[in-house]
């Protein structure tokens, strides 16, 4: 439970940085940070999980 707690602000933060991302940048650019965001993800996940 103390890994969704500590996630659910840091998946807030994601969601403005996502919105400021595309009025700044664009929706083609937002893709490849979709891309880059996801590949993160998986790699923090997989440092969680080991953790666990």
């Amino acid at each position: 439970m103390n890994y969704k707690l500590s996630l659910s602000p840091l998946f807030l933060l994601e969601l403005v940085a996502s919105i400021l991302f595309i009025v700044f940048f664009g929706l083609g650019n937002f893709l490849i940070f979709i891309l880059a965001s996801m590949i993160f993800g998986v790699i923090l996940l997989g440092i969680f999980w080991k953790n666990m």
